[in-house]
């Protein structure tokens, strides 16, 4: 609410306009920001779920009553059933596949009919939970093995903030400090790259957990769901939003008749709860195919990097522009060609940090920056080394003729 009374208030309050650099970087790509989004999406579902739990909203059983079980409280019946587990008869396919079959599932059985019991529902909201979870480990590993390198060395680089004396300092600073580091990244940088591919990892188990879970039926309820909607109404199978997910199943009750034999007390229960769960899941099956297809292409963007140096080099030199002026209006050329010669002699984890450098500028700035930098192993300033003496002789030169 103060954000947004902020934003409407800023046409007519003057006061300095304060930038924190730290949350306008993209420390981490756009697929991995996907991911955490994703464990921010399975923590809103969490508490959906919970919520409609805890408003006692889920399962609502009744029975024909005929004397017999009038002791028998409706809520503690509700409870049990949702506690213990409801189950369904396959063989009965819903209306119209047999005299005695209303709905899909619901029907007399005999001892030797397949039964299916349901009580996946019940851990629904603590798998969303542990799921949301798992998305988040990888954004924090790759926080950790950061570090904060790029943010405390891009600080007060960005243009949104006014101009100082201090910035050509800065932009000098990051040339020596590439140039005091160069050759040490390799572990840094392993990190950073396992921590995408831990992304691939988390998202295809997740899946598979959950495919385990629906009773192997993930996979393919994603596919089914969209050929039932997209089908004929008279040709279309049973839908799969009851077959995985009942709205309608039974449930049994044993207890005591008034001479002490065990009756068995049969109810019908509606689950209102799995209306929401199908929905989830259907949601989650699409998101998660998604999901997996684009971090597989990030992760072989990876391994092109990481194998063919002259893609790599190629990708990162189009970040700078060929040329740009200077803040006193002199024209600076190739700078993407030194940028590309510099890149030809670095390791991987060289590049890596220049990238992320890259990626956390606007072009303008970082072509300055590219233009301050040198090879590996060529001293702070060697344009201004090469114009030195290198040998005492040369400095004897320097005083010959001199009264010195």
């Amino acid at each position: 609410m103060a954000g947004l009374i902020d934003f409407l208030s800023a046409g007519v309050f003057t006061d300095k306009f304060h930038v924190d650099e730290q949350s306008i970087r993209w420390q981490n790509g756009i697929v991995a920001k996907l991911h955490a989004s994703t464990g921010a999406l399975l923590g809103l579902f969490t508490c959906l779920v919970f919520a409609k739990e805890l408003l006692g909203d889920h399962i609502r059983c009744f029975r024909n009553y005929d004397g017999t079980d009038s002791n028998i409280d409706q809520d503690a019946f509700n409870s049990y059933c949702y506690i213990t587990t409801t189950f369904t008869i396959p063989k009965h396919t819903g209306k119209g596949s047999d005299g005695n079959a209303p709905y899909h599932g619901i029907g007399p059985h005999t001892p030797g009919d397949e039964v299916i019991y349901h009580s996946y529902y019940q851990w629904v909201p603590y798998l969303l939970f542990l799921q949301a979870i798992s998305f988040y480990v990888p954004h924090l590993f790759y926080k950790f093995s950061q570090d904060g390198k790029v943010q405390q060395l891009l600080n007060n680089l960005q243009n949104v903030i006014q101009y100082n004396e201090d910035r050509a300092d800065k932009v000098g600073d990051v040339h020596l400090y590439l140039q005091d580091y160069y050759g040490t990244w390799f572990w840094w940088s392993f990190k950073l790259v396992a921590s995408d591919f831990l992304n691939l990892i988390n998202v295809i188990a997740n899946i598979f957990l959950v495919h385990w879970y629906l009773g192997f039926n993930f996979l393919s309820y994603g596919p089914q769901v969209l050929s039932y909607l997209t089908s004929d109404e008279q040709t279309r199978g049973p839908d799969p939003f009851h077959t995985i997910f009942p709205k309608m199943t039974k449930c049994s009750l044993n207890t005591f008749g008034p001479s002490g034999t065990i009756q068995t007390l049969d109810s019908l229960c509606v689950l209102p709860i799995n209306v929401l769960n199908e929905r989830i899941y259907f949601i989650l099956w699409i998101w998660f195919t998604i999901l997996t297809v684009i971090t597989i292409m990030e992760d072989i963007s990876w391994l092109f990097f990481i194998a063919f140096r002259t893609y790599r080099v190629n990708f990162l030199a189009r970040f700078a522009a060929s040329s740009y002026n200077d803040p006193h209006g002199d024209r600076i050329p190739n700078v993407r060609k030194k940028l590309r010669k510099i890149l030809e002699k670095c390791s991987f984890g060289d590049w890596l940090m220049i990238y992320l450098i890259a990626r956390n500028l606007d072009r303008r700035t970082f072509t300055e920056v590219a233009n301050t930098i040198f090879e590996p192993k060529k001293g702070y300033y060697p344009d201004e080394e090469e114009s030195l003496p290198h040998n005492n002789k040369d400095n004897e030169s320097l005083y010959k003729g001199s009264d010195y």
